[in-house]
C-alpha cells in the first residue's frame, strides 16, 4: 500500500505538469528583496534595479551589472 501511494505521489509530476513550468514565466530568474528599497536582480542579465516608491511618480533605477562576485557593478544611467 505504502509503495503504491509513493508511486502515485512520484507519477503527479507527468499526470500534471503545468505545475512544474510555473517557473518558466516572464520573471523566472528574477531575485527581489525588500521592504523599503525595492531591490531586483536579473539573473538571466546580471542587471541590478531599484524601484522608489516615495518619489511621485514612482521610478525604477538601474544600479548596474553584476560582471562577477566581488567585481564592482559596471554602472549605468537611469
Amino acid at each position: 500500500m505504502i509503495a503504491l501511494v509513493l508511486i502515485a505521489i512520484a507519477a503527479k509530476t507527468f499526470i500534471s505538469p503545468e505545475t512544474t513550468a510555473g517557473a518558466q514565466g516572464p520573471f523566472a530568474g528574477v531575485q527581489f528583496s525588500g521592504p523599503g528599497a525595492y531591490t531586483f536582480f536579473d539573473t538571466r542579465t546580471g542587471d541590478l534595479w531599484r524601484y522608489y516608491e516615495a518619489h511621485s511618480p514612482p521610478e525604477w533605477y538601474c544600479l548596474g551589472k553584476v560582471t562577477g562576485l566581488g567585481q564592482p557593478l559596471v554602472r549605468r544611467g537611469k
